[in-house]
């Protein structure tokens, strides 16, 4: 109620700025933040981001920001500054966005000071270089669904969720002219993250199974013997079932179940708690965000077939790791204040996704990184090579790729399919704005394509190299500012050679149907 008052307040105020021509009966001057350049006129119009005057030049507009008035007429801008608010799951909005928004303040001047609530929000409290008001931010921490309620109610601006809206969530938002929020237009991909399992450093099991796991959070396996360590009991640690990462926890690891049976556990509300409990209790295991591994030990996981799927970041912005999901900002179909518009073109920037790293998430930037640092899958390929595949085949890899480094660009497929998924999206943007940018001039760009093993070995291949040849064009064709003779590009296929996953599963077949791209 106090937010549409305030709002109800602002609008007021500008309407009487419109329709009372007295107020701008009077001349001000306008002055920029340096104090070099000044502009005198009558007041036209100020909405609190934008001047209009009447001067001696004709009528000009000057955007606010950062812009001091003098004279009887000025408006007071600490009624105009935007009001923002931003709900989103806890991790993100707690941890991320935070840290997101000091970046964003400092790197264009601006100055913040943010007052925290207990556990569940904060407050920040913008102005510009003169210490005029720009905008108030608030931050709501919740879940997913919670942040959809407020969207929908419009009681906030954006929000930030790990995942898209449901059928009924994008029905109630389009009702209330909210636009589609399950467009990919109203969607921006902000950051990465996974679920992943973490011990002590002490703990001497290094990797286990889902179903290994599955049957530990339904207590089901209650020993560290019966997964290979020693024999003692397994203490459990799990993350309120409110929070969102609890959820994905439960769709991932007991897919179309109702979820593990009662267990005794010890619950947290935060990764960084249960990272903590876990350093001092070396019988402990628990579930975080990548962000939350810290100084504890994140298990690999291990497929039927004994391949390795560690969480690392390269691992989670490949989608390699099989537990990984996206963080989405989603905004409504109406006009954002000025201020809110310039923060969501610079989430869209490549600072941002530094920014992101370096907070301890997964962004979005490629993350090279050479063949022979990829040790695991080099013994995977030469432990799954079969009658089909030849050592002939593994050593056709190795001389293409041997002296190129792979990126996080990776495009999936579902089975039988040339079109990739919506995830790769993002990846063809990046990939063509490096491109425009000149980052690939003179350097060679491979598009390896990959299979599952499902069929012969030669329609494999075929298929693999197909999906290479349609990525490299989809790229291409989204490049319209360079000139691509400066690169050079080669599609490849090498069937079902180097799997990155088992294939005894649609999640494991799923993996390796995908298409890298590797710089030379």
């Amino acid at each position: 109620m106090n937010c549409c008052i305030r709002r109800m307040g602002l609008l007021v105020a500008g309407l009487i700025l419109l329709f009372a021509p007295s107020a701008f009966a009077q001349e001000i001057t306008l002055h920029s933040a340096n104090g070099a350049i000044s502009l005198t006129g009558k007041l036209l119009l100020y909405n609190g981001e934008y001047y209009r005057l009447k001067t001696i030049y004709g009528p000009i507009t000057m955007r606010a920001l950062g812009v001091t008035c003098t004279g009887a007429a000025c408006p007071n801008p600490a009624e105009y500054a935007a009001d923002i608010t931003i709900s989103g799951t806890r991790a993100v909005t707690q941890d991320l966005l935070a840290g997101l928004l000091d970046d964003f303040t400092w790197s264009n001047g601006l100055h913040a000071q943010r007052k925290f609530e207990p556990d569940t929000a904060w407050t920040a409290f913008l102005s510009d270089s003169a210490r005029i008001p720009v905008a108030r931010l608030q931050a709501r921490a919740s879940n997913s669904s919670r942040a959809f309620q407020d969207l929908i109610a419009k009681k906030s601006d954006m929000i930030l969720t790990n995942r898209p809206p449901t059928a009924k969530e994008a029905a109630a938002a389009n009702k209330a002219r909210l636009g589609d929020i399950s467009s990919r237009f109203r969607q921006q991909l902000l950051a990465l993250d996974a679920v992943v399992f973490l011990v002590s450093p002490q703990n001497p099991v290094r990797s286990l199974t889902l179903d290994q796991i599955a049957g530990i959070f339904s207590g089901q396996i209650t020993n560290w013997a019966e997964v290979g360590g020693i024999n003692a009991p397994i203490s459990v640690l799990q993350l309120s079932p409110k929070t969102d990462l609890a959820k994905r926890f439960k769709a991932m690891v007991f897919p179309g179940k109702s979820g593990p049976s009662p267990v005794k556990s010890r619950y947290f509300m935060t990764n960084r708690e249960i990272s903590e409990a876990i350093m001092k209790d070396p019988l402990a295991i628990g579930f975080s965000g990548f962000s939350g591994i810290r100084n504890a030990r994140a298990l690999a996981i291990r497929g039927s077939c004994g391949i390795l799927q560690h969480a690392s970041r390269f691992s989670v912005a490949s989608g390699d790791y099989p537990l990984s999901f996206p963080y989405l900002l989603i905004t409504p179909a109406k006009r954002l204040p000025t201020i809110a518009r310039d923060f969501l073109a610079y989430l869209r920037g490549r600072r941002a996704q530094t920014v992101i790293s370096n907070l301890g998430f997964v962004g979005l930037g490629m993350m090279p990184t050479a063949l022979g640092k990829q040790q695991d899958r080099l013994n995977n390929a030469i432990a799954h090579s079969s009658d089909e595949i030849t050592l002939t085949d593994l050593q056709n890899m190795v001389t293409a790729l041997g002296s190129s480094r792979r990126t996080t660009a990776t495009f999936r497929f579902q089975d039988n399919a040339t079109t990739v998924d919506s995830r790769a999206l993002r990846d063809v943007k990046s990939l063509a704005e490096m491109l425009d940018s000149g980052d690939f001039d003179g350097h060679k760009l491979i598009f390896a394509g990959f299979s599952d093993s499902k069929g012969s070995a030669d329609a494999n291949q075929k298929i693999s190299q197909s999906r290479a040849a349609e990525v490299k064009a989809l790229v291409q064709a989204r490049a319209v500012r360079t000139d691509l003779s400066k690169v050079r590009f080669q599609a490849i296929g090498f069937g079902e050679v180097s799997p990155l996953a088992c294939n005894d599963s649609d999640t494991g077949r799923k993996i390796n149907r995908r298409v890298e791209v590797w710089v030379k």
